[in-house]
């Protein structure tokens, strides 16, 4: 209904008048166009988990250029001291000892050492036990994590058996390299012990001037620029020497005991997790079987690099496997 308006006396004559404005209501806004701050977007669910990760990776490898580069500068400078001081062993040997580091490390650093997919490994046709089996995810990146792959920081990526991140490969050692990684290491340290021992005698000897009457050599001092060429080649090569010689040793010695480097470090939780005696070895078979299946001349019961299950379980059976193994695959 509409308010009667209440009638308004005349103003006397000589009266002040004064008008006060009333304020008026502002008119309400809908819901609708009322401003509101926008929800900030839920995390993406991990797939066959449910639940967002916690930690930021970068999903991006970064670049192998640069430590290639610096591989390749320092042989370079190596090998030019050597022959600027002189003590370039002659003969096509220490050229074949140099082709064969250089093939082993190219083939270490360019082949895959085993990613993992990061598509789910079950297909359309898989039951539901494998399908189950496949359930345990790596909450960084997302991709199925089968026994033995561990997720590496450097290359955001998981890696089948990773026995580490190799800075001087630009690229990961895993199921994928480590023969061609442990075949560079001797290659390499060839080369280091032989270019340092030629470098060492050359100073200690000095320089050929020829030959007496007698027949004996004559030598000479080398000139200062030479020996100072001498001094940083030996010293180089004998420190690099002594650093390579070392990881070969303690990779020979991984490889007949049949783990990786991660698995040695983290030996006790992992055999913690799978209610093993603290010194366990899981994956020994003995040195002669070791070094057999590291050579693939037989067949690693432990690899999933290329091996898909050909059986089928059952729901009951494949979620008992899953409460027995998923405290170890996520150590």
């Amino acid at each position: 209904m509409k308010a009667k308006e209440r009638p308004t006396a005349a103003p006397e004559e000589g009266a002040v008048q004064v008008h006060v404005d009333t304020p008026r209501a502002m008119p309400a806004l809908s819901p609708a166009a009322a401003p509101s701050a926008a929800p900030p977007a839920p995390p993406k669910p991990i797939p066959l988990l449910g639940v967002a990760p916690s930690i930021l990776v970068s999903e991006r490898k970064p670049s192998g250029v640069a430590p290639r580069a610096m591989w390749l500068g320092l042989h370079v400078l190596g090998l030019f001291l050597l022959w600027v001081e002189g003590a370039w062993p002659a003969g096509w040997p220490f050229l074949v000892v140099i082709a064969t580091t250089f093939v082993f490390y190219s083939g270490a650093s360019f082949t895959d050492p085993g990613f993992v997919s990061e598509q789910a490994s079950h297909g359309p046709g898989d039951t539901l036990g494998e399908m189950l089996l496949a359930q345990p995810v790596c909450v960084l990146c997302q991709a199925p994590q089968p026994k033995r792959a561990k997720h590496c920081y450097t290359c955001a990526r998981c890696v089948h058996r990773l026995d580490h991140h190799c800075l001087w490969l630009g690229n990961c050692v895993g199921e994928g390299n480590h023969r061609l990684f442990v075949a560079y290491l001797a290659a390499q340290a060839v080369l280091l012990g032989w270019a340092a021992v030629a470098s060492a005698m050359t100073l200690v000897t000095g320089d050929t001037a020829g030959f007496g009457d007698d027949g004996t050599v004559i030598q000479t001092p080398l000139p200062l620029w030479r020996c100072l060429a001498g001094l940083g080649c030996c010293a180089l090569s004998s420190l690099l020497f002594l650093a390579v010689l070392t990881l070969v040793s303690f990779q020979v010695l991984l490889v007949v005991r049949g783990e990786t480097t991660w698995e040695n470090l983290r030996r006790a939780k992992i055999n913690e997790a799978d209610q093993l005696p603290p010194d366990a070895r899981p994956y020994d078979r003995g040195v002669w079987r070791n070094l057999l299946i590291f050579c693939q001349c037989e067949p690693d019961p432990s690899s999933t690099l290329r091996r898909r299950p050909t059986h089928s379980l059952s729901a009951e059976e494949a979620a008992r496997k899953i409460v027995m193994s998923k405290s170890a695959r996520n150590v």
